[in-house]
């Protein structure tokens, strides 16, 4: 229940922050909620929301078997962490938002990682990944930044500045896709290792 209303709490602030500076950057409501969802932190978010969710509630509908499966909720871990690496090394230091974008930045990239992985520790059964999972969790990333970059800088830009082909080149942003694929491989094998050593024990 803490996980979720947090979760909840830091996905509603981020989306009324950019309803907010949507004007700012010439879009509407709707662009301005597209804009949201172009970002890995917001969708990452909403993944873990729904496991918290139904961890809470639990039922038999579609959503709530997919999000108690620990497959999913792995590569959700994998997901959550890696959001949380990415601000930290690659965005923290050149950002500097005010106390409300703030917040949201630290619910989400910090607390909400934090509490999921306790989550995971915590509550989710043991000895169900596999290796080939290793291969499986960053296709959804690989989606993703496909879509980000044959959407380009429509909705008043990239949502991340090491993604900005334009102000840094292909070469750049491919070495950044390269560094950030490894991080979501290296990620995913250290969780399936984890895995297989909590059932072990």
């Amino acid at each position: 229940m803490a996980g979720a209303a947090i979760t909840a709490s830091a996905l509603l602030l981020q989306c009324a922050l950019f309803l907010r500076k949507g004007p700012e950057l010439g879009l509407g409501a709707i662009a301005s909620l597209a804009k949201f969802l172009t970002f890995m932190t917001n969708l990452t978010g909403i993944g873990v929301l729904i496991v918290f969710v139904s961890a809470v509630v639990g039922g038999g509908s579609r959503w709530a078997r997919w999000a108690s499966d620990p497959v999913v909720q792995g590569a959700m871990l994998v997901y959550a962490l890696l959001v949380g690496l990415v601000y930290h090394f690659l965005l923290s230091r050149s950002w500097h938002p005010d106390s409300a974008w703030w917040a949201a930045a630290v619910l989400l990239h910090y607390l909400m990682p934090g509490i999921y992985l306790l989550h995971w520790t915590l509550s989710v059964p043991s000895g169900r990944t596999r290796w080939v999972h290793v291969l499986w969790w960053p296709v959804f990333p690989i989606v993703y930044v496909t879509i980000i970059m044959l959407i380009g800088p429509g909705l008043a830009g990239y949502p991340y500045p090491f993604l900005d082909v334009g102000e840094l080149g292909w070469t750049s942003v491919l070495r950044s896709m390269v560094m950030v694929l490894t991080g979501y491989m290296s990620l995913s094998a250290a969780v399936v290792a984890v895995d297989k050593w909590r059932k072990g024990l």
